[in-house]
């Protein structure tokens, strides 16, 4: 006659066959919103190099990313809505225009 098995040997196999145990519960809920933020984060990156390249390829936004400190992104968004490059003639009328230093 075969011994049956030890309860604490039971309730192992039991939550080693079901995985109905608060950890897996939570990794399980937890799945999707890690895929989610794993694809925002492959998305900003593929936006962030677009947006470096056509900085780079535009000259205004190329022509401030020569300050020190401006980088594609924020060339980018000075750039969108301000005048053409040409009603720029120094870099203080970039200033001026972005209300950092008084107009002359």
């Amino acid at each position: 006659m075969a011994s049956p098995k030890r309860p604490a040997t039971r309730v192992r196999a039991h939550y080693r066959a079901k995985p109905h145990n608060k950890r897996h519960q939570i990794v399980e809920r937890a799945k999707p919103a890690v895929r989610h933020r794993r694809r925002a984060r492959e998305l900003r990156h593929l936006l962030d190099r677009e947006i470096a390249l056509r900085a780079k390829m535009e000259d205004f936004p190329a022509w401030l990313m020569a300050i020190p400190g401006i980088g594609p992104i924020t060339a980018t968004a000075i750039a969108a809505p301000a005048p053409p490059a040409e009603t720029f003639h120094t870099g203080r009328d970039i200033a001026a225009w972005l209300e950092l230093a008084s107009s002359r």
